[in-house]
């Protein structure tokens, strides 16, 4: 799945919330999926500083590596 795809989903996924939920309690969900992207980034940064590589990142993606768990 590639970035615009994931982007997709995530707004058919806002929007299939929406409805369904007050404005003031959209807000919660918004927060954590800002908080995940921030934590999501930062050990994207913290491996490419440790030598990983864009390659890399994608390998582990879909891998049950509990040496790369333990990192």
């Amino acid at each position: 799945m590639n970035k615009q795809q994931l982007a997709n989903k995530i707004w058919e996924s806002a929007n299939r919330m929406r409805s369904k939920i007050e404005a003031n309690e959209y807000k919660d969900y918004i927060l954590g999926f800002i908080f995940y992207k921030f934590l999501s980034d930062k050990e994207v940064d913290r491996l490419k500083k440790d030598g990983y590589e864009e390659a890399d990142l994608r390998e582990y993606v879909h891998e049950n590596n509990a040496e790369v768990v333990d990192y």
